[in-house]
């Protein structure tokens, strides 16, 4: 395992230089039974789940955590706008600026190339004396981050998303962030996936990350320590093959972070299934390697 996380095609620690340096317990319930992973209800619950996101929320809040670090520290090219507030620029580079009376950054980006839609982020440094944009290493004390997202490409498909958390920096002596947050998601759409075609598909879900910790200096960076419960409606309705499947209910997912492993189960009011995630490297949206949970059945 390398000693770096990639970001951009660039080591994180160029984004990151003046800010940051360059469970085994059981959690299942007993009254309830238990799944087969190859359940087709419970496989549609998992696609559900990987479409919408809600099974990595602690990885994609540190995603965007970094990529919001990363914008700050980078020097802007033509076209962009830092001094220009509360005006969304159409374009791949966002409006970034600095608010001196709430100190916190904003960012929003917004255009043709999000297909339809609009991402909004604020983020905050936090030191001893109070907010600081670009505070040094050893004094910087926790970050806070909340971000929107609404997605839509026609009245079929939309997205929405919000996250509220925060990161507490170890210091130099312990370089090492811990999470804590919340997410509320929400997502419709009619789309295809793989083999499988899906011809409804509902997901409303609330999350909450309780200290994962997370290593900047290790890649692939995926939580060691910490858990995320999550709640979620699911109504879906998908056919692959002679298979078709048709639910609406309510889930609860459990995710407990052990190093590299992550204990997972999920249950649906009646039937739980329990399996483990393994934390591996590949392919992000922009063709950079990042880290992910890997499911083994």
């Amino acid at each position: 395992m390398k000693r770096i996380l990639l970001f951009g095609g660039v080591a994180l620690g160029l984004a990151l230089a003046g800010l940051f340096g360059c469970g085994d317990d059981d959690v299942t319930n007993p009254e309830l039974k238990t799944g087969e992973l190859d359940d087709p209800e419970f496989l549609a619950a998992v696609q559900a789940l990987d479409q919408s996101g809600v099974d990595d929320v602690a990885k994609e809040m540190y995603y965007g955590f970094q990529d919001f670090v990363w914008s700050i520290f980078m020097d802007f090219g033509p076209g962009t706008s830092r001094e220009v507030p509360h005006q969304a620029q159409q374009g791949p580079i966002p409006v970034m600026w600095y608010d001196e009376t709430t100190g916190y950054w904003h960012r929003v980006r917004s255009g043709a190339e999000l297909g339809w839609g609009i991402m909004e982020d604020s983020l905050q440094f936090m030191t001893a004396s109070g907010p600081s944009p670009l505070p040094a290493e050893d004094s910087l004390t926790e970050c806070f981050m909340g971000s929107s997202e609404v997605f839509g490409e026609n009245a079929d498909t939309n997205l929405f998303r919000s996250r509220l958390y925060s990161f507490a920096w170890g210091g130099p002596d312990n370089p090492v962030l811990t999470l804590n947050g919340s997410q509320t998601t929400a997502q419709h759409a009619m789309i295809t996936i793989k083999q499988a075609q899906l011809t409804a598909f509902e997901v409303s879900a609330t999350s909450k990350v309780t200290g994962a910790v997370l290593d900047p200096s290790v890649d692939p960076v995926c939580p060691d320590g910490g858990e995320v419960t999550s709640t979620v409606t699911i109504l879906t309705s998908w056919s692959t093959g002679d298979t078709i499947l048709t639910f609406n209910g309510v889930w609860h997912i459990g995710q407990t972070f052990s190093t590299d492993s992550t204990i997972v189960v999920m249950d649906n009011g009646s039937t739980q299934w329990t399996y483990i995630e393994y934390c591996v490297l590949r392919e992000g949206l922009a063709g950079f390697p990042m880290g992910f949970l890997n499911r083994r059945h």
